[in-house]
């Protein structure tokens, strides 16, 4: 169990870094901090609703189709960089000196 928790919790510190760049480079001009703020208040509020939902997930159909409860945070996070690869590429192109 402690290697595939391991194995899962790879992917975090970099998701978690990704998310807070796109709000810094997406957040307006002087409202930084404020964006900040809400993605931390959303990590917090996200990581509670998830937890208590794989807990009566757990409760209710046993431990192993609680385990699949990452799996599928992971397949919604590759599905959100999939749809934000074109739309970074516009940002970008957008922001470039001309």
């Amino acid at each position: 169990m402690m290697a595939a928790l391991a194995v899962i919790g790879i992917g975090i510190g970099p998701t978690l870094v990704t998310q807070y760049s796109f709000g810094a480079a997406r957040s307006p001009a002087g409202r930084s901090a404020t964006v900040m703020t809400m993605l931390g208040s959303g990590v917090i509020v996200g990581q509670s609703v998830a937890a208590a939902a794989t807990g009566i997930l757990a409760d209710r159909a046993g431990a192993d189709a609680a385990l699949l409860v990452p799996i599928a945070a992971a397949v919604v996070v590759v599905a959100m960089a999939a749809i934000n690869w074109p739309l970074s590429a516009v940002h970008r192109a957008a922001r470039r000196p001309r």
